[in-house]
């Protein structure tokens, strides 16, 4: 999937969850290194704008 930092940067992001997620599904992902710590469901409009 893609991400965007807080930075505005574009980044491909790999992530697993233990349930299949929808299209459209927005998450944010709190990564340390290589590995998410934490994310969280969110709505199209707390995205950053790319």
């Amino acid at each position: 999937m893609q991400g965007v930092t807080e930075g505005n940067e574009t980044k491909t992001v790999v992530f697993t969850t233990s349930t299949p997620l929808d299209h459209g599904t927005y998450v944010r992902v709190l990564a340390k290194g290589t590995f998410a710590e934490e994310y969280e469901f969110i709505e199209e409009e707390h995205m950053p704008v790319h």
